[in-house]
Order: C-alpha cells, then structure tokens, then sequence
C-alpha cells in the first residue's frame, strides 16, 4: 500500500518504523483518510469501528519519538478539534482560521480528525481543505492524537506530522495520551462502550458526545485530568521545558507547579475552546471566542 510519510510516496518497507526512529522521522500511518472529492482510497475497512470517541480516548498509543524538531515564536496551539463529530463547532474552527495572523505557525495538537476511518461530511472536509491550504502558505504542524494517530491524508499539502513539537526550545508541545494510563485499553471494553452508548440513545437519552459522559464521574474525571497533568509535567521538568502544553482530556487547565506550566487546550466540541500562543514576549492562553471576538487582539501580559 502507498503511503505518504517523511521519506516520500511510495511502498512502506518492513523496517520503516526502525529506519525512521533512527532518522529522527515521524512513524508513517497505514490508514488513509476518506474524503468526499477524493476517489478510492486505501485503508483498512472495520479497524476503527469497533470504538467509539471515548473508547478511543482510553486507549493511548505507546511513545515512539522521543524529540521533535523546534518552530519559532507566533505560534498558534490547539487540538480536539474532532472533525466529522456532529458535535465540532465547525463555524468557530473556521472562524479561528479567519483570524490566524499571516506569518504565524499554526500547531494541531491532536484528535483533529474524529473517525479516520469514516468518510467526512462535506462541511467538515471543507475545513480539512483549508488546513491543507493553509499549510501552503503558513507552517501547519499536526501533532497525532489517539484520534488521528492512523490517519493519512491522500494530499496533505505541507502539513508536518509529528509525534511531538518544541516551539522556541522551551514550550514541549503533546497531545496528552501519552500521559494517560489509567483507562482500560482493551478492545473488549470499547465494543462493550459502544453498545451501551447505542442502548442509552435507544432509550431516549441525549445523543451527547461521550466525552460528557466521562464528566458526569466528576470524582474519577479530576483524577484523571490531574493524573494527567502531573505526569505532563514531571515531563516538562524531567526535559528541562518551562511550558507543557497538551489536550486529550478535554478539560480546560492553566496550571503552574515549581516554575513549570501546564497549558490543556481543551476542545472544539465544547466551548470555549482555548489556545495557546507562543509568541517574543511569552505565552499566552486565551479562550476562542473571547471577550474581544479576536483571538490574536487585547493580549494578555507574558506569563
């Protein structure tokens, strides 16, 4: 199967996992993803239909790179953004890309697709297109999530796909799961997950996204959020990182511990979704929309 990956199209051989860890590459994915305008692509049928948004969330990869190249300030940070998800706030997403600066980077911190393996709507490939336009004349960077770590766009512009990113050499940028092992990981538990959520629906619940189920365990979703925040930030010190950011847990946290900070940008299934920007004078963490309606006016003092 053809692939696109750092050393070009073209059949994936054995050993390029091995050959692009000792080269410092991003792993290449083995599932294409499937838009409206895009023909007959490659992928692996079923793989992904056996879980659904939450069972994917609990069920982290296991790390592969362990450093990735460094970009420079006016940095733009978000993730979750769960494209094909009826519950993505596509019109604020676009809105956000209005507002992007000229020059500035634009970091996809994870989960930026929801089902790789699923067609998207065509309001939602929309946006996917314009990530790809906008990867012609800004740099886009996509951080993989637990999401979107299969995915593989048939034309991905100049979008950089990376397990990890470093702004300026001092704020680590991740998507989170690598943090989080405390959920059930086995395949039992996400079919398991996915029947209960058809019955609850069946029986005239909400059809809400499953990430709102894991909030109504109020006592067990702070663990977990904190859970993952501390390991984020033993990562950040252990590293030598003034700044940790990540999203995966959906939860919105602006915390400093000993003179590190954990930045969680939340998502774009709820709002507001919150962005970090890394820019000269430091980093900001904002609300989209905010107050002012702008993402990139009325900054706040450098933290």
């Amino acid at each position: 199967m053809l692939q696109r990956w750092p050393y070009g199209t073209g059949p994936v051989p054995r050993d390029s996992r091995e050959a692009a860890a000792r080269d410092g590459a991003a792993v290449p994915r083995v599932v294409r993803l499937l838009l409206p305008d895009s023909g007959s692509l490659c992928g692996l049928s079923g793989l992904w239909r056996y879980s659904t948004c939450l069972a994917n969330d609990l069920n982290p990869r296991p790390p592969r790179l362990s450093k990735g190249p460094v970009s420079a300030a006016d940095t733009y940070i978000v993730s979750d953004v769960h494209l094909g998800n009826r519950h993505c706030h596509l019109e604020q997403f676009g809105q956000f890309l209005d507002d992007l600066p000229a020059e500035a980077c634009l970091v996809l911190n994870g989960d930026i697709i929801d089902e790789p393996d699923d067609p998207l709507p065509e309001a939602d490939a929309q946006i996917l297109r314009r990530l790809v336009a906008e990867s012609k004349k800004r740099q886009v960077v996509w951080v993989y999530g637990n999401h979107d770590e299969e995915v593989a766009i048939d034309d991905a512009g100049e979008i950089q796909f990376v397990e990890r990113w470093i702004v300026g050499e001092r704020v680590l940028v991740m998507h989170g799961d690598e943090h989080d092992d405390l959920m059930p990981r086995h395949d039992l538990f996400k079919r398991l997950f996915k029947k209960l959520h058809r019955f609850r629906i069946r029986l005239g619940f909400a059809d809400v996204h499953v990430a709102d189920y894991a909030k109504k365990w109020g006592f067990l979703y702070r663990v977990l959020t904190k859970h993952v925040a501390t390991k984020a930030l033993h990562t950040a010190t252990t590293e030598g990182y003034d700044v940790i950011t990540c999203g995966h847990t959906h939860a919105p946290i602006d915390m400093t511990v000993e003179g590190r900070r954990y930045l969680n940008t939340g998502c774009w299934t709820e709002t507001p979704a919150f962005v970090v920007i890394v820019h000269e004078e430091g980093v900001d963490y904002r609300p989209f929309p905010s107050t002012n309606g702008d993402v990139t006016g009325g900054r706040e003092a450098p933290r």
